[in-house]
């Protein structure tokens, strides 16, 4: 039995994993229980036990969480030429390495949702691109002030390898 510490784990010293979501939680060991997992409308947590290899391309349904193992640096390499996570709505992505060709993109949005609500990239490293892109409705510059004005995206990067950047 896990002690109320080791519980409330806190997630690479920064956020507490019990915060990020609510739902039903699936570890995943492998690929294709990754892609069943996130093709799974009752999933909204996504563990990543261990690192994966040949990765297909990732949907993240709205509000679903894909995070690593709270006690492992967990990896997952996506198949080359293909992009890596696509994030939808109020994802978050924690705690992974994320390796992608590098004329593909390791994380990327899907550019057909409405609204992008938050997105949560936090302690991932990332090989490959990093593209969140989005475009105004049609109509008003208030709804660009009023996007500009909440829109915050901190990253500091150190590099770790020829062709790879961390960001934190």
């Amino acid at each position: 039995m896990q002690g109320a510490s080791e519980e409330f784990a806190v997630s690479r010293g920064l956020a507490p994993i019990r915060s990020i979501s609510s739902g039903e939680e699936v570890v995943v060991r492998s690929a294709v229980e990754l892609v069943e997992a996130a093709s799974n409308p009752a999933v909204k947590t996504i563990t990543v036990a261990n690192s994966l290899s040949g990765v297909p391309t990732m949907n993240l349904a709205a509000g679903v969480v894909l995070r690593g193992h709270k006690c492992l640096r967990t990896a997952l390499h996506f198949a080359p030429g293909v992009d890596g996570v696509r994030l939808a709505t109020n994802n978050v992505v924690a705690d992974l390495d994320l390796f992608a060709s590098d004329d593909r993109c390791a994380i990327c949005n899907d550019e057909s949702v409405s609204s992008l609500g938050r997105q949560t990239i936090h302690c991932v490293t990332v090989a490959g691109r990093v593209q969140i892109l989005a475009r105004a409705m049609s109509g008003t510059a208030t709804w660009w002030s009023k996007v500009l004005t909440s829109f915050r995206l901190t990253l500091a990067a150190r590099r770790t390898g020829p062709t790879s950047m961390a960001w934190t």
